[in-house]
């Protein structure tokens, strides 16, 4: 052994009381109600997962090479559960981390991310990212970069490889959620050798910066995202050992939620949004999202609404800035087209009565939906007169009996679609039938 690790074993070594403390000043240690996160001076984080028991005692200076100069460790036992630690990486240590463990299993976190893992039937230490010195008893050895040594109880220690980083894809790239509809989004971590589970991560991203909103475990590569909020979001994953030591991150892969609020009279159906024509729908989430209209190539950033053009059908194309995944969205115009016919076209009255009907359909000329109302107004002269309207699907019927005021006369119908606007309007002129002759 070199002699700059000799000496730093030697250190390591004589801390056996002071590692008896635990929880600073308290003399015991204690069980993390929740995900608990300390940050020391140095720039360590650590973390300890719910449930983990452990103390924390005063920090000591430690020698971690040959140089004399010695490092200022924070100083960590570890009953039961894990801790994680996390320590910036540079060529002078500035701090360390020191963790004692069940069956006189010590460990010393230089720089990186380290795991340390205490369970019933082993002890497991992972030099993630960053090497480590690792001791059973007071022998002391090095654990380099990417490798665990696992402890197993009676039984001789072994090293093998942090497993793999999985490549983390998203079922899209952008979510489109309309009017407050649920978001749904599978990610999938491809298969790792010797991968018990999978960890996914989800951050919510602002810039350069990202927050960790949760963390999904599963048995299978896969996992349902739900209910997200307009937003920047990202997603990684990690494999997962039986001991529960995670490998390598996976590279974020960002994903991007855009709601849209529909305005009064828009409405939503199966393959896209029917607008009125002057209306335009409100979008939220529109950061790193670009647009593009019908089939032209070129993208944009997306506005914060969008609407028809010329009040003609639109094909509205979504993606994520730099991605060649697109989310497609039709709007249409919400016009009620209603084709009137009053009959007879010679209609006199007493004698005759006005027929009506009414085929309505939408912008495209489809039949109108069953769900579709709208509103039916015959008038004489300029009278609203009162009768009974009949549909079938598309189609309104009514009969306009004669007036009993005096004539000649114009029966006036119109079609007012849900939004106020007229769909359509006719009118037919009516005689009065000829006084018969004596």
């Amino acid at each position: 052994m070199k002699r700059g690790l000799a000496a730093a074993c030697l250190v390591v070594s004589c801390l056996g009381a002071a590692l008896a403390s635990g929880a600073e000043g308290s003399g015991s240690s204690k069980a993390a109600n929740d995900m608990e996160v300390r940050r020391r001076p140095g720039g360590a984080v650590l973390r300890f997962p719910k449930g983990t028991r452990f103390g924390v005692g005063s920090p000591i200076k430690v020698q971690l090479d040959s140089r004399p100069e010695r490092t200022l460790a924070q100083a960590i036992s570890l009953t039961a559960g894990r801790v994680e630690v996390d320590l910036p990486v540079a060529k002078t240590k500035t701090t360390a981390v020191l963790v004692q463990g069940p069956n006189k299993i010590s460990a010393v976190a230089k720089g990186g991310h380290s795991v340390f893992i205490a369970a019933p039937k082993n002890v497991t230490v992972g030099a993630i990212s960053g090497d480590m010195l690792v001791a059973n008893g007071n022998d002391w050895r090095v654990l380099p970069s990417g490798t665990v040594r696992e402890f197993p109880a009676g039984g001789a220690a072994a090293d093998h490889n942090v497993l793999g980083a999985p490549i983390a894809t998203l079922s899209a790239p952008v979510v489109l959620s309309v009017s407050g509809e649920p978001t749904s989004l599978r990610a999938l971590a491809s298969p790792i050798s010797r991968a018990a589970s999978y960890d996914f991560s989800l951050f919510r991203l602002q810039g350069n910066n990202r927050a960790l909103l949760r963390r999904i475990a599963s048995k299978e590569s896969t996992v349902k995202l739900d209910g997200l909020a307009p937003g920047s979001y990202g997603l990684s994953v990690h494999a997962l050992e039986s001991s529960g030591l995670e490998g390598a991150e996976s590279e974020l892969v960002p994903v991007r939620v855009v709601a849209a609020e529909l305005p009064d009279g828009a409405k939503l159906l199966e393959g896209g949004i029917l607008l009125p024509p002057s209306q335009r729908v409100r979008l939220l989430g529109t950061e790193g999202v670009e647009v593009s209209y019908g089939r032209v190539a070129d993208f944009v950033p997306l506005p914060d609404d969008i609407g028809l053009i010329r009040g003609q059908p639109t094909l509205v194309r979504l993606r994520a800035k730099g991605s060649k995944s697109e989310v497609a969205l039709r709007l249409s115009p919400r016009a009620v087209q209603a084709d009137i016919k009053l009959g007879p076209a010679r209609a006199r009255w007493p004698h005759d009565e006005v027929q009506v009907s009414v085929r309505l359909s939408d912008a495209r000329g489809r039949p109108l939906a069953d769900d579709v109302s709208v509103k039916p107004v015959a008038y004489v002269n300029v009278t609203p007169v009162k009768v009974e309207w009949k549909r079938e699907h598309n189609v309104l019927t009514a009969t306009v009996p004669p007036s009993m005021e005096p004539g000649p006369w114009v029966v006036r119908v119109e079609i007012v679609d849900d939004t106020g606007a007229i769909a359509g309007h006719d009118f037919l002129e009516v005689a009065m039938e000829p006084l018969a002759r004596e």
